[in-house]
């Protein structure tokens, strides 16, 4: 009967380690997301057009690296919905071919130009701002000027929407809670949060109560995607004298510091310790009941 409640007990406790602090570990924010672009200027952009879809989950973004025909290339393909991924160099040819096949671009050869990146995933209908067309953008750089021209049609293209800016007045959930269904209240109007959103911020949804909202991302209906919320970013809220456009975002200040302090890569390793600790005395019981 010992031995069998020491079972029971130990069982409980791995599952509660594994399982604790998990309910964010498949939200991804700009320390998460990728592991290079934390301290980028651009950081916030390229989290937004991941959430997006637009910007494939690779192992490193490299935000600083020239921009180059095949990465403009997937960027191309994941925004016309050609298919989903990009996790994987497989997944990132398949794209890169699939662009190339549907005349979406001309080649895979070479750096992307500023011109490239107007002609070819905005179809010529925006236009640069002082810079070069010639000239060769970096990633971040490129991805910062992306974002701030994807306007109410191209979301609307995408399966999305601008969603609700302001104070978060409220969070509904349990970060104990492995499937991870927040609700948010803003303005008011409470809102689910999707199992993978993107968050420019602290990466578990319970500290975000009290933090302002300055852009964030909410999924039409018959989105493959997403549900409700999947974008949030936080920052000072701007001046009446400093409002823009919905398609032009005021340029937000640093995100508040997360301070869970757990990464979804270090809450496993918790989880394996903790496990570890658990079959140690488990062993080290079973021989004294012997």
């Amino acid at each position: 009967m010992r031995k069998k409640l020491a079972l029971l007990t130990a069982g409980a406790l791995l599952v509660t380690v594994l399982a604790g602090g998990t309910a964010w570990a498949h939200i991804l924010n700009e320390k998460t997301q990728f592991p290079d672009i934390a301290s980028s200027s651009y950081a916030a952009d390229i989290v937004y057009l991941a959430a997006l879809d637009i910007i494939p989950q690779t192992p490193a973004f490299e935000p600083e690296a020239p921009l180059t025909m095949k990465d403009l290339a997937v960027w191309v393909a994941l925004a016309h919905r050609l298919g989903k991924g990009g996790e994987t160099p497989e997944d990132l040819k398949m794209l890169q071919e699939k662009a190339l096949q549907k005349g979406l671009v001309p080649t895979l050869d070479g750096n992307a130009t500023w011109k490239d990146v107007v002609t070819y995933f905005f179809g010529g209908k925006v236009s640069l701002e002082g810079q070069n067309p010639e000239a060769v953008p970096q990633k971040g750089e490129a991805a910062a000027f992306i974002a701030a021209r994807i306007d109410g049609a191209m979301l609307k293209d995408l399966g999305a929407e601008e969603g609700p800016r302001g104070t978060v007045e409220a969070v509904h959930g349990d970060a104990r809670d492995h499937h991870g269904s927040y609700t948010v209240v803003i303005a008011g109007k409470e809102y689910p949060l999707d199992a993978h959103t993107r968050v420019v911020g602290p990466q578990d949804i319970t500290q975000w109560e009290g933090l302002n909202v300055v852009r964030s991302l909410i999924a039409l209906e018959g989105n493959e995607y997403h549900h409700g919320i999947f974008f949030l970013q936080a920052g000072q809220a701007p001046s009446p004298a400093e409002e823009t456009s919905p398609s032009q975002p005021a340029a937000p200040a640093p995100a508040p510091e997360d301070t869970s302090g757990r990464s979804p890569a270090s809450m496993w390793l918790l989880g394996l310790g903790g496990g570890a600790v658990i079959l140690a005395v488990l062993l080290f019981a079973g021989r004294k009941m012997r």
